[in-house]
C-alpha cells in the first residue's frame, strides 16, 4: 500500500471533529450527513449513501469503502492493529457471513479501550494480528463454503467429471490431454498411448476430485469468487510461493524471486512444513500442492496477509457439496 495515500488521509485530519486525546468520543455520523456531492478522501470519486462508509469513530471524512477497507488493511499490516487513517484510532474488524442477504459485510467498532492505537511489543502485536486473521477467517468460512457449494452446483462438469474422472479424461482428445499431461509436470512424449497418458494425469493429482478439478481449471474455467468478492486463482505450488516471496523486502528481480521460492519449497517439503495456511480448514497446504489463492492479496481488511483455500476444502465443498461440520470448531494460533 503506497505511503501516500496516508499521507493524504493525515491531510484530511484538518477537517475532523475528533481529536484523539479527547476523553469521551462523540458518536459516529449518521449515514443521513451524506449527500451525492461527497467525495472519497483517496481516490476523489463521488460517493453516495450506498457506497460511504459509516465510519466506527467520529472522523468528518468520507471514504468510499474500497479505499477504507485497504487503509485499514495497510495498517493492520504495518502495525498489527487496524486504525483509522485520519485519527489513528484502532478499529475492531468482524465479518457478518449472513449480511447483505447472506453475501457477507464488514463490521467495523471502535477498539475496546478507545484512544488512537500505539506502539506495542512486537510478540504481542504479532500474537494479536494472528488471533484477528483466524477470527475473520473463521468467521468468513460459512460464507466461502456456501460459494463452493454454489459453484460446484453451477459448474455442471465440474461434479460429473469427478464421479467418473478416468471416462472424462478419455474424452477430451489427445492434444489436449498432453497439455494437461504438461501443466501436471509430466512429459508428455513419455506416453505411447492415449490409456497411459490418461492414468498419469489422474495419478498426479492424488485423487479423482482433485484430478477433475485440475482439468476443468484448465480448460478456462472461472474460479469461485473469494469471500470478499475477488476471484480465487487456481495455482501450483511453486507460483503460490512466488507470492509469499514476493512480500520479502529484500528480494530483487524475478531470477532472484524464483530463486527464494523455490529454496523456501524445497526446504518447507524437507522439513515438513509450509508457508501456506488454509484458510478454510486451518491446514498447512502441502507445498507441491495446489491452492486457490484470492487475486486480492493483501488489499482488504478482511484478509490482510491473502486468502488460501486448500484444494482438499475446494473438493470437500465444491466437488463433494460437503456440510459446514468439516470446518474446524478452533483454529490455531501461532501456526500461520
Amino acid at each position: 500500500m503506497p505511503i501516500s495515500i496516508e499521507k493524504v488521509l493525515l491531510d484530511a485530519a484538518q477537517d475532523s471533529s475528533h481529536s484523539p486525546g479527547a476523553g469521551r468520543r462523540p458518536p459516529p455520523r449518521p449515514m443521513a450527513e451524506f449527500d451525492d456531492g461527497s467525495e472519497c478522501a483517496i481516490c476523489m470519486e463521488p460517493l453516495d449513501a450506498r457506497d460511504v462508509v459509516a465510519l466506527p469513530c467520529a472522523c468528518a471524512v468520507s471514504y468510499c469503502f474500497r479505499c477504507w477497507d485497504r487503509a485499514l488493511a495497510s495498517s493492520f499490516n504495518a502495525r498489527g492493529q487496524a486504525s483509522c487513517p485520519t485519527c489513528r484510532v484502532a478499529v475492531d474488524v468482524d465479518f457478518d457471513a449472513d449480511a447483505r442477504n447472506g453475501e457477507g459485510a464488514l463490521v467495523f467498532s471502535v477498539a475496546a479501550g478507545g484512544g488512537a492505537a500505539g506502539a506495542e511489543d512486537p510478540d504481542a502485536a504479532q500474537h494479536r494480528v494472528e488471533s484477528v486473521v483466524n477470527r475473520l477467517a473463521g468467521q468468513a468460512a460459512p460464507l466461502m463454503t456456501r460459494r463452493l457449494r454454489r459453484y460446484g452446483e453451477d459448474h455442471g462438469e465440474l461434479r460429473p467429471a469427478a464421479a467418473d474422472v478416468g471416462a472424462y479424461l478419455k474424452g477430451l482428445g489427445v492434444k489436449r490431454l498432453k497439455a494437461l499431461a504438461a501443466a501436471s509436470g509430466l512429459d508428455p512424449g513419455a506416453y505411447l498411448e492415449k490409456a497411459e497418458l490418461v492414468a498419469a494425469v489422474r495419478a498426479a493429482h492424488g485423487t479423482d476430485g482433485a484430478a477433475a478439478a485440475f482439468a476443468v481449471a484448465a480448460a478456462g474455467d472461472a474460479g469461485p469468487r473469494c469471500v470478499c468478492g475477488g476471484a480465487l486463482l487456481r495455482m501450483d505450488g511453486l507460483a503460490r510461493y512466488l507470492r509469499v516471496c514476493a512480500e520479502f523486502p529484500d528480494v530483487g528481480d524475478r531470477g532472484d524471486l524464483e530463486t527464494v521460492a523455490r529454496t523456501l519449497l524445497h526446504a518447507d517439503v524437507a522439513r515438513g512444513t509450509s508457508s501456506v495456511i488454509c484458510d478454510l480448514c486451518d491446514r498447512p497446504v502441502p507445498p507441491r500442492g495446489a491452492v486457490y489463492t484470492c487475486a486480492s492479496g493483501e488489499t482488504t481488511v478482511l484478509h490482510a496477509t491473502e486468502y488460501d483455500v486448500c484444494e482438499r476444502c475446494f473438493v470437500d465443498f465444491a466437488v463433494d457439496g460437503r456440510s459446514d461440520g468439516a470446518l474446524p470448531q478452533t483454529r490455531r494460533v501461532g501456526a500461520r
